[in-house]
């Protein structure tokens, strides 16, 4: 009864190979198994990146994942993970290259030397602001738009108006010792002739020189402030104007949206609490100013809105710029989950959108920088692996399917047989894919109580998964065509050197291929979201290979144009044939599989027919 009971797989098998290698079969059942597959190839394009790290990668069922969940519904994670961003002034060159010390000192205190001055090499009775260059100058004229003359004293005044004290002190300083070289200069060129005219002076007016006095104590404010705010180009009226106008944009586009981040979720040294209407956060670009000149807070005020010390407040922007001074930070503290899908728009929109547009260039201290914004964040930190797995995942899988084409062919001596094999894979590889979307992400079988609707997979998945698909599918269709290339090397015809291959190597592959399967689904049934991706669609994958690529694509292919299999190598002339019938339709298969004369099924048909009186 046991022997009732089993099975009989090789004539289940022989039975499939008759059928699966002949007409019109061979084609119905490719053209079959690709109409079945197209949902699934299209559910594959419709993925959807899950950059949740802290969902994917944990452990649903462990007490620590509950907390996590409890606090996620009740708290805002996104105060206790922020975005930062890093605002950075890149070195760009010299935007003016100044001629004298006392122009370099204008350039740097950021007025506007265009309308100061046009040539501070002041010989042969010229005064500032002269069309005309000395005739002696061996330096190159660099000519700047100027509308009238301007003599020194006025430029002194202009030089004084506006500046801190510090800095008038030292344009004050600098105005006398360029006045001095430019007596010696002239006295050596002959006299009065070659100096200042007299009517233009050489003494700086009373307010140069009150701010010379008051260089001292300004000069010790200064080296009281924080190490870096003497120094840094970020805390330029310059670089704050577009910091401040970014974070304006920022608040601007988002607005609405699922992502929207509100004013005072934002929190850097040009954008404080207390520093916009109605106390609320906004620009600081007064109050950093004030830092700088060594005046304190605006109006001389002790606190920010939010108490706020200014002493507070000049440890923080120490701690928020870099000690090159050239960056500084800048953080946001959403709303909205810090590693959920908002987030995750966020990211996209940042990186793709608002960072690039905020690139601008500026002038500090005669020099060119270019402001630069980018993000961090856990998603982001997602994102950016993503990005660099996405560019480097095509080359990966050429180079792959290149080492493995070209070995296949030099092995076997065939150019096509590749080629046959990659449209055998190919195909259900995307498929793969897009059956573990299509139930973890578009929810097709929920209607049977599996799956969900909601985010997809991992992206890392789809990066990492392809190569090893792709090894396995090649290598259980090379355990048939390794068979089949034998049989063919024998003196079988092509035909029946597959269904053979395909009957003698059907239940070993089918074994194997279970055996990895039903550790697989353990895998797919972890409460680990990742392992579950990683479990699925590997366990789809061996069983697209097993039980429809190596059954039904691979002998139909092999089957197709049966001399590109092994051209340009050099097969036997065919003389053996598989089975009873040299057809081998389907009534001589099944006749074949029921014979009960204890005969080989194998046995070819030329040696039955074998005439008596040749032994």
């Amino acid at each position: 009864w046991t022997t009732a009971l089993r099975p009989d797989t090789k004539k289940i098998w022989t039975i499939w190979a008759r059928i699966i290698t002949s007409k019109p079969w061979l084609f119905v059942a490719p053209l079959a198994v690709f109409v079945g597959l197209a949902p699934f190839i299209w559910a594959a394009f419709q993925f959807e990146a899950n950059l949740d790290v802290l969902e994917i990668c944990a452990n649903h069922e462990t007490a620590e994942y509950q907390a996590y969940r409890e606090m996620r519904e009740h708290f805002n994670l996104g105060k206790v993970v922020p975005i930062t961003f890093v605002l950075e002034a890149l070195d760009r060159g010299r935007s003016v290259e100044p001629i004298s010390e006392l122009e370099s000192a204008v350039v740097s205190w950021g007025l506007p030397l265009e309308a100061l001055i046009e040539d501070v090499h002041l010989g042969q009775g010229t005064s500032v602001g002269s069309a005309t260059p000395p005739a002696s100058s061996s330096r190159p004229h660099r000519p700047l738009p100027m509308l009238q003359p301007l003599p020194l004293t006025a430029a002194a005044a202009v030089l004084a108006d506006g500046l801190p004290s510090w800095a008038a002190g030292e344009a004050a300083h600098l105005l006398q010792r360029e006045s001095s070289r430019m007596q010696r200069k002239g006295g050596q060129a002959g006299g009065q002739a070659g100096g200042f005219r007299a009517e233009e002076g050489l003494v700086a007016p009373a307010s140069v020189a009150d701010g010379r006095r008051g260089q001292a104590s300004a000069a010790s404010r200064a080296t009281q402030m924080p190490l870096g705010m003497q120094a840094s180009v970020t805390l330029s009226p310059e670089f704050g104007k577009l910091a401040c106008s970014f974070v304006e944009s920022l608040l601007t586009e988002t607005h609405g949206r699922d992502f929207e981040i509100r004013a005072n979720d934002v929190l850097g040294i040009w954008w404080l609490p207390g520093a916009g209407p109605d106390g609320a956060s906004g620009c600081a670009l007064k109050f950093v100013q004030g830092l700088s000149a060594g005046t304190g807070l605006p109006g001389g005020a002790s606190t920010t809105g939010v108490g706020m010390s200014q002493a507070d407040i000049e440890k923080q922007i120490h701690r928020r710029i870099s000690s090159d001074g050239f960056k500084q930070q800048l953080m946001v503290y959403p709303m909205f989950q810090p590693t959920g899908a908002a987030a995750a728009d966020l990211s996209y929109y940042l990186s793709d959108v608002l960072e690039p547009a905020s690139s601008r260039e500026f002038v500090v201290k005669g020099r060119r920088y270019e402001f630069v914004v980018r993000h961090s964040s856990i998603v982001a930190a997602q994102f950016d692996l993503t990005n660099k797995m996405q560019a480097a995942a095509p080359w990966i899988c050429i180079c792959v399917a290149f080492v493995g084409f070209v070995s296949v062919g030099l092995s076997f001596h065939s150019a096509f047989l590749p080629c046959k094999l990659a449209l055998t894979v190919a195909m259900p590889l995307l498929a793969t894919y897009g059956v573990v979307i299509a139930f973890f992400q578009l929810g097709w079988f929920e209607f049977l109580g599996l799956g969900s609707h909601g985010s997809g997979p991992d992206p890392l998945i789809l990066y990492t998964t392809p190569c090893c698909l792709f090894g396995l599918a090649m290598d259980y269709d090379l355990f048939l065509f390794v068979r089949v290339y034998e049989y063919r090397k024998k003196g079988y015809d092509n035909r029946s050197a597959v269904a053979r291959a395909l009957v003698e190597t059907g239940p070993v592959i089918t074994t194997a291929g279970v055996l990895f399967a039903i550790s697989l689904v353990f895998l797919t049934l972890s409460k680990t979201p990742f392992m579950q991706y990683l479990g699925a669609i590997y366990l789809t994958g061996i069983c697209l290979d097993v039980f429809v690529v190596r059954t039904c694509l691979a002998p139909a292919f092999l089957c197709m144009a049966e001399t590109l299999n092994y051209w340009p190598g050099e097969m036997p002339i065919p003389r053996l044939t598989w089975g009873e019938d040299g057809a081998g339709g389907f009534a001589a298969a099944l006749l074949e599989a029921r014979s009960s004369d204890g005969s080989d099924a194998s046995t070819p048909a030329s040696a039955a027919s074998k005439p008596a009186d040749s032994k």
